[in-house]
């Protein structure tokens, strides 16, 4: 998921909510100073986390589990809050803004990331990074990934790492492609044939369920975008900011009306939201509702990552329809011998408050994730109880335990492929572990500092999810609803966020 911009709440926004807030809002920054900032029993220093997604089950034996070997190991333990997909990123904004104790969150550049780090509202962990203290966590991520993730020299966030990079792809039911004689999928004409054969041959199900933290994925290539039918021939374009891409050795601006690629994907949302192969309630329904529908059966088709979660999520859909299978789809023509640009900017990271002082446990505690026993715990549940080795490398999963390992135990050394895992979700994630199927995009590594243009940002933010999300989602129609978005951008300031941005861009360039 990529937002076009990350929610706004400047630094000086920041400091104002802090000072407005008195007595209340004062004894939480103080909280929030302390060691550890979660509820401990038992004395231990207990580190708050900030997760996404729902509670998972059998969390409480699982926690307690990791909790007991934690604390004998670290004299640490670990007290997550999950937040719901849909309030993720204007919660964890509002807790930074008004410095509510906690240690560390989840953060990406499509949640806030590029604000956060504008702000200085993230604690530098250059030097432990560096100071060669917390070798296990060195050891399972890659060097690489730290040296992009690295903003103006710098490091502000640990990069959660199963692959080099996670375009979006599809996971399609697979058997239902196979009733219709189409067979595997691997180009955007097939997709397209399978999409309109479920509208046609099976009515009662919606050929495509879309959420809203995919919806910026559909027509603007990354160089992917899900329904953008020459990215799919030529993932080349990697397009930064509001769908603007920078072209060329001067970095001109071309904004995403003016893209005729993106245009003709416009289209086509459209056409697929009039002839129902899309859900209509795209903008509002979160990632858990549909891949819920999914399982159901009410689904032919969604979103699925090259992250290994493709067959333990979606898989289940056999339990509830007879029949049912699954496949993931890859959104390249080229298929896995693709090679595509990067930016090595990890889709998910963790980061810890500014204000908190619990920067050296959160490594301790992550450092203690990357060994291979404690990684298994948080992230496949008890061993025995929750899953089972199957092999040095796999398992067999044996209880509905689902933690969300990218928001804090992702290590590509140690994560573990599902056993039983259909093939081409196997084939799809071990491509993307290999870093000789990527390059460098030319603008990888460039962090935008959006603080001199913190107001502008602000307006075009609020434009761009009223007026072009809904074109994203084909809700709208599209020479009308371009107009209007393009008219009510420019008028929000858009033009001086996108000069900013190409200036530090160039900038950039001339000191790599």
């Amino acid at each position: 998921m990529v937002h076009p911009l990350a929610s706004s709440v400047s630094r000086r926004r920041m400091l104002q909510g802090s000072f407005a807030l008195g007595g209340a809002g004062l004894l939480a920054a103080l909280a929030g100073c302390q060691s550890g900032s979660g509820d401990s029993s038992s004395g231990a220093a207990t580190l708050k986390s900030l997760l996404p997604g729902d509670v998972p089950q059998r969390w409480t034996e699982v926690l307690a589990a990791v909790n007991t070997k934690l604390e004998a190991d670290t004299g640490l333990r670990l007290d997550p809050e999950f937040i719901s997909w849909t309030n993720y990123a204007e919660q964890e904004m509002l807790k930074f803004t008004t410095q509510e104790p906690f240690d560390s969150a989840l953060e990406a550049t499509w949640l806030n990331l590029a604000q956060l780090l504008s702000d200085g509202a993230l604690a530098d962990m250059t030097e432990l990074w560096e100071s060669g203290r917390f070798e296990n966590l060195n050891a399972t991520i890659d060097e690489r990934m730290v040296e992009y993730a690295k903003y103006q020299g710098s490091l502000y966030t640990i990069p959660l790492v199963a692959n080099f990079t996670s375009p979006p792809g599809f996971v399609i039911r697979q058997d239902l492609a196979d009733k219709y004689g189409i067979g595997e999928i691997t180009d955007y004409e097939t997709l397209e044939k399978f999409l309109y054969d479920v509208k046609q041959k099976d009515p009662d199900l919606i050929p495509f369920g879309l959420d809203a933290g995919y919806v910026n994925n559909t027509v603007v290539p990354n160089p992917v975008a899900l329904f953008n039918a020459q990215s799919w021939d030529d993932p080349a374009k990697c397009v930064q900011l509001l769908g603007t891409h920078f072209e060329g050795s001067d970095l001109s601006p071309v904004p995403f009306w003016e893209q005729p690629d993106i245009v003709e994907s416009l289209d086509r949302m459209r056409q697929y939201y009039l002839d129902g192969i899309l859900n209509e309630d795209a903008l509002t329904l979160d990632m858990s509702a549909v891949r819920s529908l999914f399982a159901q059966g009410r689904y032919a088709s969604t979103t699925a990552g090259a992250d290994g979660l493709t067959s333990p999520t979606f898989g289940p859909v056999a339990d509830n329809v007879d029949g049912a299978a699954i496949a993931q789809v890859f959104p390249f023509t080229a298929g896995l011998d693709a090679v595509i640009p990067a930016t090595f900017q990890a889709a998910n990271n963790m980061v810890v408050p500014a204000y908190a002082e619990t920067l050296e446990e959160v490594f301790e505690m992550m450092d203690w994730l990357s060994v291979q026993e404690n990684h298994d715990l948080l992230s496949y549940g008890i061993e025995g109880e929750d899953w089972e080795a199957t092999g040095e490398h796999s398992y067999e999963q044996i209880s509905g335990y689902a933690f969300p390992a990218f928001a804090m135990s992702w290590r590509t050394p140690l994560e573990r492929g599902l056993a039983g895992a259909v093939e081409s979700d196997r084939a799809w994630v071990e491509w993307t572990r290999d870093f000789e199927n990527f390059k460098a995009d030319h603008l990888a590594g460039f962090y935008f500092d959006s603080s001199a243009v913190a107001s502008e940002q602000a307006q075009v933010n609020a434009v761009f999810d009223e007026y072009v999300l809904p074109l994203y989602a084909g809700v709208k129609d599209v020479q009308p609803g371009l107009d209007e978005a393009r008219s009510a951008m420019e008028d929000a300031g858009y033009e001086t966020v996108v000069e900013e941005y190409r200036r530090q861009a160039t900038e950039y360039l001339a000191g790599s």
